[in-house]
């Protein structure tokens, strides 16, 4: 189920489904993100039927607010730099993200 707050925020819900997702996330690292034996494509299928559903179960019934889905975004993101292998890097100032 999920969380509500008094205030009928979904923050409370969100900053429970973030740490669940990136558990599973984290789960699922030695054995895919981190292998070459299995393709790019199929660690990202992996990744939208296993951890987004954790991140976004029962999401139909939010109404978010532009800081909330930045919120989620940037774990969405995050998420698939590491499956692709894209590590930041400073440069001349600025973060830039490369292979």
């Amino acid at each position: 189920g999920g969380t509500l707050a008094d205030d009928c925020s979904l923050d409370p819900d969100i900053t429970e489904r973030i740490p669940e997702a990136s558990s599973v996330f984290g789960r699922l690292e030695s054995r895919l993100w981190r292998t070459n034996d299995v393709r790019l494509h199929t660690n990202i299928r992996v990744y939208h039927a296993i951890v987004l559903t954790v991140l976004l179960y029962n999401c139909e019934t939010w109404t978010s607010n532009r800081r909330q889905v930045r919120q989620l975004d940037g774990f969405h993101m995050r998420c698939l730099r590491k499956i692709a292998s894209i590590n930041p890097v400073l440069q001349g100032g600025e973060l830039i993200f490369a292979p």
